[in-house]
């Protein structure tokens, strides 16, 4: 029969949603952590607020007219959701719409969390609406810095990361999956998984394989792209490809694929970020492979929190955003030990498990509702 539901059990989560669409993390995340909460009896509901913008133009003042005319028309509707629940759980968008939002809640005298992804670019904005929020949740311990310096009471602020599937996401019959894929077994396979873009890496990922390639023979790679964003083109890879001498090499496999299985086909999966807006903080695909008990290299990005998860060389590593660094990372990685190997990758699966699985992160969030209600 399940939990009989409290008072506290009804939950909104507003969030953005671009238009037109394309593949972004905080959404994921959201699903990720409702399909947890309604394990747990959690009711809850998730209205998503219109923003017509390109990923490009986002910054612009356009985004919050697009959101003021989306609350315009649809305020009654909105105003009838955020009724209904116990607990509003909104995640912050641009700072002026999320004043609005923020303000419609208080008027309506309901708890009120401001759930943050992403490195707020104006901290001191979030005054003008401070009071309105209950609690600040951040999803990685480097995005309360900036809340606390504008003075926001530590006490307001609770850092809850993002959930994790252990059971999808975990460790599985790698040589099964190279025979589903039709990729040779090689001895060091190395994956660029998710978004193709120059701010993620891409360009960069290639070249330092073309280095190795040189060097090694038994050099595999798998560029699973999910989707090729507006500064790259397939064209572009593709020539890449052939001019690196990585043609016969690489594997291309194009679209959302089961990413556990594509996390899962690789010795080594690389994420060479460039820029601090290259991922969501924290990159929630870094977290799924570790989960996987893969060896992660990532771009070591302060502003994507990456040095608040990986612990270098104890559970993945983190290398500066170049070239030479990521050609020397990875030629380490090939050397080590197997049982090093094996070591860092139980390491990594420990530390999602214990601080990142979806049970334990839900258990975190609905403590801070009881707390605020």
């Amino acid at each position: 029969m399940g939990t009989p539901k409290t008072t506290m059990d009804k939950l909104l989560i507003l969030q953005e949603e671009r238009v037109p669409n394309f593949y972004y993390g905080p959404p994921v995340a959201t699903s990720n952590l409702v399909e947890f909460l309604q394990r747990k009896n959690v009711e809850v509901s998730v209205r998503s607020i219109e923003m017509r913008d390109s990923p490009s133009s986002y910054v612009q003042f356009k985004g919050f007219l697009s959101s003021m005319h989306y609350l315009a028309r649809n305020f009654p509707s909105i105003v009838a959701a955020i009724k209904r629940s116990n607990v509003i759980n909104m995640h912050y968008f641009k700072p002026l719409s999320s004043i609005v939002y923020a303000a419609l809640v208080k008027l309506l005298n309901k708890p009120l969390i401001l759930h943050v992804y992403f490195p707020i670019l104006s901290a001191a904005r979030l005054k003008a609406f401070t009071y309105s929020i209950d609690r600040f949740v951040v999803v990685n311990e480097y995005l309360a810095e900036p809340l606390r310096k504008e003075g926001i009471p530590s006490e307001k602020i609770t850092c809850i990361p993002p959930a994790i599937d252990v059971n999808k996401y975990r460790p599985m019959d790698k040589d099964a999956l190279l025979a589903k894929y039709a990729i040779p077994r090689k001895q060091f396979v190395v994956l660029y998984h998710g978004r193709a873009s120059t701010v993620r890496g891409l360009p960069l990922f290639l070249r330092a394989l073309r280095s190795l390639r040189e060097r090694y023979d038994d050099l595999a790679i798998i560029l699973s792209l999910a989707t090729v964003e507006e500064d790259l083109s397939l064209r572009d890879i593709e020539r890449w490809l052939r001019e690196y001498g990585l043609e016969e090499a690489t594997t291309l496999i194009q679209g959302r694929n089961d990413a556990a299985e594509m996390y899962n086909l690789a010795d080594v999966v690389v994420f060479p970020f460039r820029h601090k807006t290259a991922s969501m903080c924290p990159p929630l695909s870094l977290l799924e492979a570790m989960a996987c008990g893969k060896i992660t290299v990532c771009s070591d990005i302060e502003e994507l929190g990456v040095r608040h998860i990986i612990k270098n060389g104890h559970d993945g590593f983190l290398v500066k955003p170049t070239e030479s660094e990521l050609i020397n990372c990875l030629e380490s990685v090939r050397e080590l030990h197997v049982d090093k190997l094996n070591q860092i990758e139980r390491n990594a699966i420990d530390t999602i498990r214990e601080g990142y699985s979806g049970e334990t992160v839900t258990d975190r969030l609905i403590q801070v509702m009881e707390e605020i209600c």
